[in-house]
């Protein structure tokens, strides 16, 4: 494995990535993901390189890696045993803490939804359990 001068592999995009020693410098085009073999589409599926890998197994594209994470069962890398860390992107402008409005607003969403349901719930076992057996009795 080469040194990369104390560079922390990271879910980086190709197209800022560094040279490697011995890899071949071209358009982004030739590079293809190691999962799905697609190459990079911009700007929704670039590829990245997030471990320390090198070489045509290096890229892959972000949604693909997350897809086989949860099916490889494993949160390193499979070849270079670099350990994936995810620290969540949040846009720019996000308040560190969610207002009390927001979260009150989450929270009767919520509440509408599941009274809703049980309103749906309570009609079911209703009509079941006393007017079916009512109305069949009364025409029996």
């Amino acid at each position: 494995m080469a040194d990369r001068g104390g560079e922390e592999p990271g879910l980086r995009p190709a197209s800022a990535r560094s040279s490697d020693a011995g890899e071949a410098d071209g358009p982004e085009a030739e590079h293809v993901c190691r999962i799905c073999r697609c190459p990079a589409e911009p700007p929704s599926r670039e590829l990245f390189h997030p471990c320390r890998c090198s070489g045509s197994i290096k890229f892959v594209h972000q949604d693909c890696l997350m897809q086989w994470l949860p099916h490889s069962g494993r949160r390193h890398c499979e070849v270079c045993k670099y350990e994936f860390s995810f620290t969540p992107v949040y846009a720019d402008g996000v308040p560190p803490t969610l207002p009390l409005g927001e979260v009150l607003l989450g929270l009767a969403t919520r509440g509408a939804r599941a009274a809703a349901r049980a309103v749906r719930a309570i009609f079911v076992v209703a009509v079941w359990l006393v007017w079916l057996p009512s109305v069949t009795c009364s025409m029996g």
